[in-house]
């Protein structure tokens, strides 16, 4: 099996008010699915550094655009864990 691959990410805006509550480098965890055509799918937090910023990370997500995953030269879904640096 080949695993799914990020090609194409989005920015996370983090908000000049949140910018001294999240430190640098501030992990969010995440649980997904990618599906056959390179879509982030049921995208949740599993921790959170800030719940302000949750629906912001989760949204950044979505966007991601993916090289799926491959079994025998076929795409299959996958489900993954993600973590995500906040950088400011």
């Amino acid at each position: 099996m080949i695993p799914a691959k990020i090609v194409h990410s989005t920015d996370i805006e983090l908000p000049t008010s949140l910018s001294a509550a999240i430190p640098n480098d501030a992990p969010f965890v995440l649980k997904l699915s990618v599906d056959e055509k390179g879509s982030a799918k049921n995208v949740a937090v599993v921790k959170s550094i800030n719940p302000n910023m949750d629906a912001r990370v989760i949204e950044a997500v979505r966007q991601f655009r993916w090289q799926p995953a491959m079994l025998n030269q076929q795409a299959i879904p996958v489900d993954l864990t993600l973590t995500v640096l906040l950088q400011h």
